[in-house]
């Protein structure tokens, strides 16, 4: 959106209604002229050397001088030098002539082409008698006649005579209009960005590299060539200029590390990625990521069809402008879009939510005009995140990764257990998978007869499950467990981070393909107080989690304890920081466990890519080993 252009617009049309008139013409030339050079990709072009009224058209071509409107004077035989106008050195002036005087009391009239004759003794001995002369401030004179261009050696006024040497017996005069080119300053390089002005700014904080603050000194550098590798990837940034990019770093100061460039070729890609891995951290105090908003607005031309800006940061603002008023402040100035990658434990993900552009947050593949939050565990998947970031953003085509969705929405496992014992299975999110809804379903008795599963008790000690609780209350996860008999189960939720203020826990029971039904519900859940379902019939359940619209992210326990409990489910959200689990005991009689997992089109739009999948086996000592991997 061109802020600048409908300000212009606004300005004009104020100055037409009011009357303001700076310049003989009507209106002030210079400020129109540099206003629409400002905010346009063309030039201001004024008809040639018009007196007395300005036209003003745009056009692609360079044009260099504007003229200010009419001054005419009269200038008289009988004098010599007269002043007229003041001018300054380097300005053109434009002078045409009219009129009939004479050098000899009437005896010979002509106009201001002077007479035939010559005269060593006149002003401009080089000159004919009698042709209109002019001069800057006692300087060199030069012939004006019926018309002619000059440009000013100096500052002074512009004196015009008679060319002859004594001036008491002239008669007549001629009427002289002058008008003065202006020079139109160069205007300052206007990006032209057909789509896109991308400013992304970059955390140089100590704390990305202090190992005192969970740092590593080589996670600025990874930072720094992860965006330069993005920016050299033709299937991330088009290299046809319809793409600008400026870099800044920021701490407690933002700074321009890469100013406002145009990618047109893959060698101008090539440089910027120069400039980005030479960047030098500067680590001052604090991590004013409103600052930094603020500081990339600065950035932009406002001439592109959207202005984006990209944060990367590791921790929480702190120090500075607050990060949400300056969102909302930058969006007011024309800011299109603020997205945010956070990166680590220490990331202030409510805070990130918040700060985003445009609201309300993005929560399903292939929505529009939302911001996003995109979460990793650390910086060596920095590269692969803001590779998918700015995909998104400058409408590039992102190459599907081996195992990534493609057709399929699901995987099936079967794995032969071992010793008697209690096993984890883990789910993580690869950094080339796209967040989003998943579920894992352990079976321990899938190949056991109904009557079997009916007097084994497949779970003793009850069965466990992670979950993601999504911020802002974004998205529901749940476990689930299948009931061989009738029975009231017992359920008790625990809060690994110690930082919810309040969820609400609701047990629902399947009843048809796609219908549940509510069996228990429990508001403002207390973390490790045991609730008692009512008696349950057998079959399928669910136990949901959701948050409140501030809550921030959470990792949930819930432990789930019955005396038939033969198939567990773990699901809900997953993304690069956060992924799930299952645990539960097996005994002797149960060779082999069963898995499903469930992702992609499973889940239609919401559904992620797919998850990495493995077992582990907890020994007597607490110890874990890994004792399976998906491949």
């Amino acid at each position: 959106m061109n802020i600048k252009l409908k300000s212009a617009i606004a300005a004009i049309l104020s100055c037409a209604v009011t009357g303001v008139a700076a310049q003989p013409g009507g209106f002030d030339t210079m400020y129109l002229s540099q206003t629409l050079t400002e905010v346009s990709r063309s030039s201001v072009k004024m008809e040639d050397w018009a007196l007395g009224s300005v036209t003003f058209t745009t056009t692609s071509e360079n044009t260099p001088m504007v003229n200010d409107g009419e001054h005419q004077f009269e200038i008289m035989a009988n004098l010599e030098w007269q002043d007229s106008i003041t001018v300054k050195a380097g300005q053109t002036i434009s002078l045409s002539a009219s009129g009939v005087w004479s050098h000899n009391s009437g005896v010979s009239n002509y106009g201001p082409e002077g007479s035939s004759k010559t005269d060593s003794g006149v002003l401009l001995p080089s000159a004919n008698v009698g042709v209109l002369i002019g001069r800057i401030w006692e300087g060199t004179p030069f012939v004006v006649g019926t018309s002619t261009t000059h440009t000013a050696e100096v500052d002074g006024v512009l004196q015009l005579s008679i060319n002859d040497w004594g001036f008491e017996k002239n008669t007549g005069s001629v009427m002289v209009q002058i008008g003065i080119q202006l020079e139109v300053p160069p205007a300052q390089p206007v990006i032209t960005a057909k789509t896109i002005e991308l400013c992304t700014a970059i955390d140089g904080s100590g704390s990305i590299t202090d190992p005192a603050h969970g740092g590593d000194p080589l996670n600025f550098q990874k930072q720094l060539d992860g965006l330069a590798k993005a920016i050299q990837d033709s299937a991330v940034f088009p290299k046809d200029g319809t793409v600008t990019i400026s870099v800044v770093q920021f701490s407690g100061t933002p700074q321009l590390e890469v100013p406002p460039t145009l990618i047109d070729s893959q060698a101008t890609a090539d440089a910027v990625a120069t400039k980005v891995r030479g960047i030098q951290q500067v680590p001052t105090s604090g991590t004013n990521i409103g600052g930094a908003i603020t500081f990339c607005t600065d950035q932009f031309q406002f001439t592109a069809e959207k202005q984006i800006i990209d944060i990367s940061t590791d921790g929480r603002s702190e120090g500075g402008t607050d990060p949400v008023a300056a969102a909302s402040e930058m969006v007011a100035k024309g800011v299109d879009a603020i997205n945010a990658l956070g990166v680590g434990k220490g990331v202030d993900q409510a805070q990130l939510a918040a700060m985003v552009r445009p609201q309300p947050l993005c929560t399903t593949t292939g929505q529009t005009n939302c911001g996003f939050v995109s979460l990793i565990r650390n910086f060596d998947q920095y590269a692969a995140a803001i590779k998918r970031k700015i995909t998104m953003e400058t409408g590039g085509t992102y190459v599907v990764e081996a195992g990534e969705c493609g057709n399929t929405k699901e995987a099936n496992y079967t794995v032969p257990l071992g010793s008697t014992g209690f096993y984890v299975v883990e789910a993580a999110l690869p950094t080339d998978q796209l967040p989003g809804v998943w579920s894992l379903l352990v079976d321990t008795m899938s190949h056991a007869p109904l009557r079997s599963r009916e007097q084994a008790i497949p779970y003793p000690g009850g069965w466990y499950g992670g979950v993601v609780l999504r911020e802002n209350g974004l998205s529901p996860s749940w476990v689930g467990f299948s009931l061989a008999k009738s029975e009231a189960v017992e359920i008790t939720a625990t809060d690994f981070l110690k930082n919810l203020p309040a969820f609400t826990l609701e047990v629902v029971k399947k009843v048809g393909t796609d219908r549940w039904q509510s069996v228990f519900k429990q508001e403002s859940v207390a973390p490790e107080q045991v609730y008692t379902t009512p008696t349950l019939a057998r079959g399928f359940y669910a136990v949901v989690v959701t948050g409140t619209a501030l809550s921030p992210r959470g990792r949930l326990g819930f432990y789930v304890n019955g005396k038939s409990l033969y198939g567990a489910v773990t699901g809900g959200w997953i993304d690069h920081l956060d992924g799930g689990y299952s645990a539960f005991f097996v005994q002797s009689a149960q060779k082999t466990a069963d898995l499903k997992l469930l992702f992609c089109d499973s889940y239609g739009e919401a559904g992620a890519g797919q998850p990495a999948v493995q077992m582990l086996y907890v020994k007597e000592d607490g110890t874990k080993e890994v004792f399976w991997k998906a491949q």
